[in-house]
């Protein structure tokens, strides 16, 4: 499956349906990662790894632009890497990004 099969879908996960969006795709492309092209090749098994990871927790977006951050973990080269997945305060839930380590404490 590529980019454009996935953005514009929603897919199953731990906490819910999780929309694509090329705007979460790009990001998750640029983001720094230790497997920078495998994180990238994985963004092709968005669908089935969303389904298959775990929930980690979240953390509140500082600035209040979002209701909060999610994290679900997932493994690329079997070290754990994370899906960042935005809330809007419509309860809405974005893919935002695939990183390597977590910056802040989760909740939960």
């Amino acid at each position: 499956m590529g980019k454009k099969n996935i953005a514009g879908n929603q897919y199953p996960s731990p906490i819910g349906n999780i929309n694509i969006t090329i705007t979460g795709i790009k990001e998750a492309i640029n983001q720094p990662h230790k497997y920078y092209h495998d994180k990238n090749i994985s963004i092709y098994d968005l669908p089935k790894l969303l389904q298959e990871s775990k929930y980690i927790g979240n953390a509140p977006d500082e600035n209040r632009f979002i209701k909060e951050y999610h994290y679900l973990e997932i493994a690329i080269k079997n070290e754990s890497s994370y899906f960042v997945i935005k809330e809007t305060w419509q309860g809405q839930k974005n893919f935002y990004s695939i990183v390597d380590w977590l910056m802040q404490k989760q909740n939960g």
